[in-house]
């Protein structure tokens, strides 16, 4: 059950690290959150061996106490939406067309921002336009052969579609530096 909060926090942290220009691979981040839910797990315990003291075990107001309780049903409801919200690693072919999907959409994004920002010069922009014209394309195609059921096709084109979108991604993160 664990396992999809550590996803969250290692995604988290991933992207949180990687808005500063940090890297960290998903191993490295799997462990930080290791570490977290295990920081948060001891903080745990110590606060409910502090609060099980017999000074905090006197008679409470009825808005403390009700207070309590909508806090004690609204933090597992919040649990358990934000574990919802965790997806495991891509498996299939098609899982992984549809991973890289989203990691092209976030590119496009990143992408469109830097062509707003007016901060970057002709030619930068026309390059980053072509990039993202070639993983568009490939993106389209690897989408098109998961649709059809292309099991000769797929593995070809999905590795051409990760390849683009990884240019485009490392062009945008290096700054035009490739």
């Amino acid at each position: 059950m664990l396992n999809g909060y550590k996803t969250i926090i290692a995604n988290i942290l991933m992207v949180s690290l990687g808005l500063i220009g940090v890297k960290v691979d998903q191993a490295l981040a799997m462990q930080y959150a290791d570490a977290f839910v295990l920081l948060w797990g001891l903080i745990n315990l110590i606060l409910r061996a502090v609060t099980s003291a017999p000074i905090f075990n006197r008679k409470k107001p009825p808005t403390v106490t009700s207070s309590i309780l909508a806090l004690g049903l609204l933090v597992p409801l919040l649990t358990i939406g934000l574990s919802a919200c965790a997806t495991p690693k891509a498996q299939t072919l098609e899982q992984r067309v549809w991973a890289l999907e989203a990691d092209f959409q976030f590119a496009q994004r990143a992408a469109l921002a830097a062509i707003q920002s007016g901060s970057l010069s002709a030619n930068t922009q026309a390059h980053i336009r072509r990039l993202e014209a070639i993983a568009y394309a490939s993106v389209s195609a690897a989408r098109e052969a998961a649709r059809k059921g292309e099991d000769v096709g797929l593995p070809a084109a999905l590795a051409a579609a990760r390849e683009a979108v990884e240019a485009l991604s490392d062009y945008l993160h290096h700054g035009g530096e490739i």
